[in-house]
């Protein structure tokens, strides 16, 4: 949603900010979403490093879409991907040290898994060829449209 507001400019000077607010709410719900699924032991955090993961995720998003949206060049939009790299890093690790591992008092129920390791990883990588063809084929699609309208 970042990326497509950012993208079409619709909100004007206001689409790169809330484009990082957009941004920096996806990736820090992916890191604490992933966080919850642990399983063995209980989670706590500290609310004011947590503040602080996510104000990291929206702030560097905000300098990622500025490098790669605001002007438009090879150098610019590679130094976007570089910096939006970081804000995920540094959220991650910032996240991290907010977070407390309590251990249960009682011994956790761990179920059988649904899948082995090796078909889950087939699953996700079948789904990523199907993710990236698809992709290929949009834009293979949008290539030969923008040369009909040339």
């Amino acid at each position: 949603m970042g990326l497509y507001v950012v993208s079409t400019r619709r909100l004007g000077n206001f689409s790169i900010p809330s484009a990082a607010v957009l941004m920096g709410l996806g990736i820090a719900s992916m890191h604490y979403l992933g966080m919850s699924a642990i399983r063995g032991c209980g989670l706590d955090y500290d609310l004011v490093l947590v503040a602080a993961s996510v104000a990291i995720a929206i702030t560097a998003s905000m300098a990622a879409l500025w490098f790669a949206f605001y002007k438009r060049t090879i150098v610019t939009t590679l130094a976007g991907g570089v910096v939006q790299g970081l804000a995920i890093a540094s959220m991650h690790y910032t996240a991290m040290a907010a977070t407390y591992f309590v251990p249960l008092n009682a011994p956790a129920d761990l179920t059988i898994p649904l899948f082995t390791q090796n078909l889950l990883a087939f699953m996700i990588a079948g789904a990523m060829v199907i993710v990236c063809a698809g992709n290929l084929t949009l834009l293979g699609f949008m290539s030969m449209q923008q040369k009909r309208l040339v």
